[in-house]
C-alpha cells in the first residue's frame, strides 16, 4: 500500500515591480495619514537645497590676494 500523494501548493512569489508598488503604496498612504511627515519633509527640503551652497562656500574660501609691492 502507497501513501497517498497530496499536492501542496506552492507560495506564489510576487515579483519585484508588484513588491516595489506595494512599499510606494504603504509609505504614500503612511504619509498621508502622519502628520509631522509633512513638517519633515518641508524641513529636508530645506535642508537638502541650502546645505550644498553652504558647504561648498565654507570648504573652499576665497583666496586672499597678496598686495602688489
Amino acid at each position: 500500500m502507497t501513501a497517498p500523494q497530496i499536492a501542496t501548493a506552492g507560495r506564489a512569489v510576487p515579483s519585484r515591480l508588484v513588491r516595489a508598488r506595494d512599499v510606494l503604496a504603504f509609505e504614500w498612504t503612511k504619509l498621508r495619514s502622519v502628520h509631522s511627515n509633512y513638517w519633515t519633509l518641508l524641513i529636508a527640503a530645506v535642508v537638502t537645497s541650502v546645505s550644498p551652497q553652504s558647504w561648498g562656500r565654507a570648504s573652499h574660501p576665497p583666496r586672499l590676494r597678496r598686495p602688489a609691492a
